[in-house]
């Protein structure tokens, strides 16, 4: 496979979300990535085995361009730059915790809120001698203080 090849595969794997503006981006910046690494002297197959398969590539693209065009609850869009430079991991459990139901969404983080209020509260009891301390120490050099 020659560029040409490679960037003709990853166009018409990605032209399915729709967004001409967003598949041209795309696709001129590998354009412009394997030119610069040609530059740089690589031969173009170094170039294209670094990259990979377009069709993977192409899958990666519409799961990251999915899950930043998801819209929240409220319907304002996802905070995209949050999850930048995540691994692909973390991006499969984005697109799958914007897959759930509403209520199954809420339930989860209501199980959050709670566990950290669990954590925090125990937190707080381990260190209440430490701080009962500290409060005495403080009343005492305060009266100690003002004689």
């Amino acid at each position: 496979m020659d560029r040409y090849e490679f960037i003709d595969t990853l166009r018409k794997n990605i032209t399915v979300l729709g967004d001409y503006n967003y598949v041209n981006d795309t696709v001129r910046y590998y354009e412009n990535y394997i030119y610069n690494e040609l530059s740089h002297g690589y031969s173009e197959e170094e170039v294209l085995n670094e990259l990979g398969d377009p069709r993977l590539i192409a899958k990666s693209i519409i799961a990251s361009y999915n899950s930043e065009t998801t819209r929240s609850e409220d319907d304002t869009p996802v905070d995209s730059d949050r999850y930048t430079g995540l691994v692909a991991v973390a991006n499969k459990t984005i697109v799958w915790y914007k897959g759930l139901p509403i209520m199954v969404r809420r339930i989860i983080r209501i199980a959050l809120l709670v566990g950290a209020i669990v954590v925090g509260s125990k937190l707080l009891v381990a260190a209440a001698p430490l701080i009962l301390v500290a409060v005495v120490i403080g009343i005492f050099y305060s009266f100690y203080k003002g004689r």
